[in-house]
């Protein structure tokens, strides 16, 4: 044992001695950073090897002692230097500073922010000797407010009136400087736009610039997101003027496009789309499928580093809430020219392909086209006619094309799980609000075959696109998926032996065991639990110029290609495929960006985890004002995951979860069980595991903080407990959270 702890005390003596020697190569250098082979080329002969020098850099790049630079060279940092980041505000008060290249985030304690707001990007200092695994830092500057305006009650006070922000990051109150609304009354919802130079108290005024109405709502909710996550609402006066030029007209006969217009094309979406980026055709030929993709051909519009293209990079994303959209691209791009509407010649960039009866594409084709889509169709117009319901179009033979669309779907998607596609699904919320802007019901979004037609034709063009570009020589942004943390992959399969332990002990970490076990839970009550303990343990998919292929799709190669209008990623991947083409126009473009890919696709990847976040946090609150007024109410649910403060709750009628605290649970002791996976009762026996079917009522909602909280319902009756206390004993494998009710 000596022995064993001495090679690892020579290991970490090692490697801390090349870290070291790492740092000193990269500040002896003119510019103060390298590309990793010119780093290893200078490590006079370390024998570290590319994996292990990119390991250590990793180790450096947690420790804050290292970073990435724009054009993907490493640089030393220093204690003195001062980074710029994004702030992201805890609703405790603390933050945290995300700087680019860093894997680490710097933290802020409460009386460090330095006057700062939520997203706003700022320049920090990190605190003296705190270079190393716990990162932190004082705010000196703001550089560029994240917020411009801010949705709150107004409240009058002795020293002045105030508007109370509604939202739980913000743990204070704007003075209100003026106010273009008349006749406010004390607690209006009102809009205020922040201003003025105020130091007092480390914060700035607002001006009001209208009322809302008197108490909180779907609009409130949303204007407040979109302020706090720094959406851009509108579109400045030099972008609408340039979009106003473009023509209102297309000829089918376009130079340099197939013209389509004759392909019976439809285009199938949500009943409450908003944009139609993408049609489809299918047409037999002999034994063969002939499938035709095509897709909004944004880039005819957007004229790279224009200041459109400048924005729409900026954005990112469109982003869409339950009442409205914050798009991409301006409306007249976006619900106009660039959707693909009924009836009407549109500009598209085709995926072309043969497939034969055993869904493998045998020849694939990309050009410009023009297109005129036949109908708008629905996804629940679709199943109907699939279910045996009213002919789509009894005149225009459409009928027969979606039948077939159905069929090869059908193998497109036996194929794709044949080869190692994951295949789960996990519930979306539907929100639907009336015309007066009242929540009316929440609802899970029905997962149908009409939406695996579509789902299959669209991975079919992107991995088509991608393998095109993957083989013609030019630089773009693939979507990866890189492969789960082993630790995390264990901690779900220990996880999923809560349900079954011989499930669990057929399973080992290979990608084929998460098969087995999406195959093991399918159609059980359990299975939207299981799914998302799965998807948890799963890295995100983002946007990177380098390429580990699509974990979760089972793809060597992908790309986005097929929603231009709404991702920016995908009108980069036309213009590459554009190229590849013969238009040299885009040549000039490829060889700027190709240098700063690597940062555009860090930017895009954030801008879509910013949307995804706020679309997200809309719901949750939505869903909690859905549920004011609805206390004493009883449902039944499933217990989705166990806390040392309780347990959370996911509805069967409604599709809400709450939270069931422990001081409400029966008196006891509680702990959790080794799995993190049970919450038990030490002196009577209850237990509450994942899974477990409970009765619940409504206790009260919260829109504000997106919360709701339950009580727990046993024999046909509500029970109420006393307050909890913290408990001394614990057994041999429970964890030192134990919780005592007395």
């Amino acid at each position: 044992m000596k022995r064993k702890r001495k090679g690892q005390q020579g290991k970490t003596s090692n490697r801390r001695r090349i870290k070291k020697k790492i740092i000193q190569v990269l500040r002896a250098t003119e510019s103060g950073s390298m590309s990793i082979k010119h780093l290893a080329e200078n490590l006079d002969g370390e024998q570290t090897g590319m994996e292990g020098l990119r390991s250590q850099i990793a180790e450096l790049k947690r420790e804050g002692r290292v970073r990435s630079t724009g054009d993907g060279r490493i640089a030393a940092t220093s204690p003195s230097v001062r980074f710029e980041g994004k702030l992201q505000v805890h609703p405790s008060g603390f933050g945290f500073v995300v700087v680019d290249g860093f894997d680490r985030d710097i933290f802020v304690s409460k009386g460090k922010m330095g006057g700062a707001f939520h997203n706003d990007l700022v320049e920090i200092k990190v605190d003296k000797g705190r270079m190393g695994p716990r990162i932190s830092g004082r705010i000196t500057d703001v550089v560029e407010r994240g917020m411009r305006k801010v949705v709150g009650r107004y409240h009058r006070g002795r020293s002045g009136s105030v508007l109370k922000v509604e939202d739980k990051k913000f743990a204070f109150d704007f003075p209100v400087f003026s106010s273009a609304a008349k006749n406010l009354k004390e607690g209006d919802v009102v809009e205020g736009v922040i201003e003025g130079k105020s130091k007092e108290k480390n914060r700035r005024g607002v001006r009001i610039v209208r009322k809302i109405g008197k108490t909180s709502g779907v609009e409130s909710i949303t204007l407040s997101t979109i302020y706090l996550y720094g959406f851009e609402r509108e579109f400045g006066s030099e972008i609408k003027r340039s979009v106003s030029s473009f023509p209102v007209r297309i000829r089918k006969n376009v130079p340099g496009r197939a013209d389509l217009t004759n392909f019976p094309f439809v285009t199938i979406d949500g009943e409450n789309a908003r944009d139609f980026d993408d049609a489809v055709c299918l047409v037999k030929e002999g034994d063969n499928y002939r499938l035709l993709v095509s897709i909004a051909d944004v880039s005819e519009y957007v004229e790279w580093d224009s200041p459109l293209d400048r924005e729409a990079m900026h954005r990112g994303v469109s982003v869409y809430f339950p009442d409205r959209v914050i798009p991409m691209l301006p409306e007249v791009l976006s619900a106009d020219l660039c959707s693909l509407r009924e009836k009407v010649n549109r500009l598209t960039m085709t995926v072309d392909a043969r497939i034969n009866r055993q869904g493998e594409v045998i020849a694939a084709s990309f050009y410009p086209s023009v297109i005129r889509s036949r109908k708008r169709l629905t996804y629940e117009s679709v199943q109907a006619f699939l279910d045996g319901g009213v002919n789509l179009d009894p005149r225009g033979g459409l009928g027969r094309m979606i039948v077939m669309m159905q069929d090869l779907a059908a193998v497109l998607h036996e194929k794709r799980v044949r080869e190692g596609s994951l295949d789960f699904d996990l519930p979306e919320s539907r929100i639907t609000i009336s015309l007066g802007g009242d929540i009316e019901k929440v609802v899970e979004e029905e997962r149908l075959f009409s939406h695996r037609i579509i789902e299959e034709f669209m991975l079919l063009a992107n991995i088509q696109v991608a393998k095109h570009l993957d083989t013609s020589n030019v630089k773009f942004l693939y979507r990866i998926h890189e492969r789960p943390d082993p630790l995390k992959l264990k901690q779900f399969f220990k996880f999923s032996s809560h349900f079954d332990r011989d499930f669990s002990g057929q399973m080992s970490l290979q990608d084929i065991s998460l098969k087995k076990a999406l195959e093991f839970v399918k159609d059980k009550p359990y299975e939207k639990i299981f799914n998302r303990v799965l998807l948890r343990s799963f890295k995100l998919a983002r946007y990177s110029p380098e390429n580990p292929g699509h974990f979760g799709l089972g793809f060597n190669t992908y790309t986005h290609f097929t929603s231009p209008i709404r991702r920016y990623p995908d009108l980069m991947v036309h213009r590459a495929l554009k190229f590849t083409l013969g238009d040299k126009k885009y040549g000039k473009h490829l060889e700027v960006i190709e240098k700063d890919l690597a940062r555009i696709g860090d930017h895009l990847s954030k801008r879509e985890k910013d949307a995804e976040q706020a679309e997200r946090d809309v719901v949750d609150k939505l869903k909690a004002l859905y549920m004011v007024g609805r206390e004493g109410e009883q449902h039944a649910g499933l217990i989705t995951s166990v806390h040392p403060f309780g347990f959370f709750v996911a509805l069967e009628d409604v599709i809400v979860e709450g939270l069931v605290h422990i001081n409400d649970l029966p008196e006891d002791v509680y702990y959790m069980n080794s799995a993190g996976f049970t919450l038990a009762g030490r002196y009577f026996g209850k237990t509450f595991s994942v899974g477990n079917r409970v009765h619940i009522s409504v206790k009260e909602s919260d829109p504000l903080k997106g919360r709701v909280d339950f009580l727990l319902v046993e024999k046909g009756r509500q029970k109420k407990y006393n307050e909890v206390k913290t408990g001394t004993k614990r057994g041999k494998h429970e964890r030192k959270n134990s919780y005592r009710r007395r």
